[in-house]
């Protein structure tokens, strides 16, 4: 404060000399430049006066008598922001502009040049072929004009190719441009990206760790099913996460007074707040799942990619399980369950169609035992040997028959001939059901047989045709084919025993034509 008074004394006494001097002066032009060393020094001394108060008081007099509120300037405030990124843009790119502005400004020059020499010679032609001494003393003083016109067009011209032919020999390549500029940025600008980035993800984490704890030391987290204020707070918090991260990103950009960057991450964080108008559906969605009011519930049966998962969780990444399934566990981000509905279960519900060892049959003709089965395979060894695997959504498009489980049944259809047909129902079918009775259970696995059943299935021209259901334990799936030629072999010696013969076609003739006919 001093300082500035000493100021303001030696300003007050250097006013009062001008205004003497102006007092003194005889010619207005005198008196017009000492005006303007008066208000020259009227403004400094405002100036001060200014800064004097401010000190003193802490108010900007100017700011605090103004009583109209000034309009804000959108454009001016942006451009304000963005300037020294601007700025910056403008000082690295200022070399290869400044080149460019050269190549395109040489030519103009040149046609310059050529149209002076033809003007030149044109005033030549008209000197030699004219006899007015007036004229050709005027033509001598426009050939002058112009002469000394193209030498000074040819001297800039001349420079300006100078001054790009060594712009050009000094230009970096894009390799040593490009490391030039990644030294002076991360010199001062990387170092305060490293450290705005380093504290965003410190306090992310910070932040993360904290909700953690309250979670852990809770009630919240201990509960088995979370209530619907706890979901509420985890959103909340997860927002308040994001904002607070972002926060200190941008004070810390604030605080080493980079601009620059700071109008970049403040331009990025404005992009994506308008990008995400679209996304605000989808955001409210995902909002309500993770409050447990949306399709998906927690607790409830989800079917996903055509298989049926336990929501063990529903978090920003839910947990699925399948106990079923080798590796049955899936961590999806909420917004894959989007378009997802779940339901509650029944305890009794199969959550696969297979397990581990079962042997099933597939409608593509494969029958095997399982000996993988995961979300995205299921593996089966098949009767011939050899491992066959299905990616899981053409595993159960096979519609797998499922051998193991309960019980299963083999059955053949065997032909007799039309002549029985009096004995099929009453005779035939119930001897030849004894008969596999008898024959099976002098088997290995005669104990696994449940039911045999032997009946009259369907009557055709040229035979009668009986079927033999044998129904087993699931314990003996693996023998699902043997047990089909066994069936074969246990018909024949059946029809055998009882004198029963099958019907063959043969050929009459009826009316000089060849026909063929079945046996009765």
């Amino acid at each position: 404060m001093q300082d500035i008074l000493q100021s303001i004394s030696a300003l007050e006494e250097e006013l009062g000399l001008k205004e003497k001097e102006y007092k003194k002066a005889k010619t207005e032009e005198g008196q017009k430049l000492i005006e303007e060393d008066i208000k020259v020094i009227n403004e400094r001394l405002s100036l001060l006066d200014k800064d004097f108060t401010m000190l003193s008081t802490g108010i900007d007099q100017v700011s605090f008598f103004e009583n109209e509120e000034k309009e804000l300037d959108w454009k001016a405030e942006i451009g304000a922001i963005f300037s020294p990124l601007l700025y910056e843009l403008k000082e690295i790119t200022a070399q290869s502009r400044e080149i460019e502005r050269l190549r395109n400004t040489v030519p103009l020059f040149e046609r310059r040049i050529t149209q002076i020499e033809e003007a030149l010679r044109e005033i030549n032609d008209l000197d030699n072929s004219n006899k007015n001494p007036q004229i050709n003393s005027r033509l001598i003083v426009l050939a002058e004009f112009w002469n000394g016109h193209k030498q000074e067009q040819e001297a800039q011209m001349e420079t300006m190719k100078l001054q790009l032919e060594k712009l050009e020999k000094e230009k970096k390549s894009f390799g040593e441009l490009s490391g030039d500029v990644s030294r002076v940025f991360f010199k001062s600008r990387g170092k305060n990206l490293l450290l705005a980035v380093l504290m965003f993800i410190l306090t992310f984490f910070i932040l993360r760790y904290f909700h953690k704890l309250l979670h852990k030391h809770t009630s919240i987290g201990r509960s088995g099913k979370r209530r619907f204020l706890s979901r509420l707070i985890d959103i909340t918090y997860y927002f308040f996460t994001i904002i607070a991260s972002m926060a200190f990103f941008l004070m810390v950009l604030y605080m080493a007074s980079d601009w620059v960057l700071l109008g970049l991450s403040i331009l990025l964080i404005l992009g994506l707040i308008w990008a995400s108008k679209k996304a605000l559906p989808s955001f409210f969605e995902q909002a309500k799942l993770l409050l447990n009011l949306g399709a998906v519930r927690e607790g409830e049966r989800v079917v996903y990619k055509g298989v049926p998962y336990l929501v063990e969780s529903l978090n920003l990444y839910t947990e699925l399980s399948n106990k079923a399934l080798e590796g049955g566990y899936i961590r999806l981000p909420i917004k894959d369950l989007t378009g997802l509905r779940s339901r509650p279960f029944s305890e009794e519900e199969p959550w696969f169609p297979t397990s581990k060892g079962d042997w099933i049959k597939l409608s593509d003709g494969f029958y095997g035992k399982v000996f993988i089965q995961t979300p995205e395979l299921v593996g089966i060894n098949t009767q011939r040997g050899s491992y066959k695997t299905y990616p899981m959504k053409e595993f159960l498009s096979n519609r797998p028959q499922n051998l193991s489980r309960n019980t299963f049944s083999v059955n053949r259809t065997v032909e007799i001939a039309h002549r029985y047909r009096d004995r099929v129902n009453t005779e035939i079918a119930p001897a030849m059901q004894t008969f596999f009775e008898e024959a099976i259970k002098k088997e290995s696995y005669g104990d696994l047989l449940l039911q045999v059943i032997v009946e009259l299935k369907e009557i055709t021209p040229s035979s009668l045709g009986l079927i033999c259901i044998l129904k087993f334990k699931g314990d003996l799936a693996s023998e699902y084919f043997e047990l089909g030629w066994k069936i074969e072999q246990v018909a024949l010696d059946a029809l055998n025993h009882l004198g029963i013969e099958i019907p063959h076609p043969h050929l009459t003739l009826s009316n000089g034509k060849t026909s063929l006919q079945p046996a009765i």
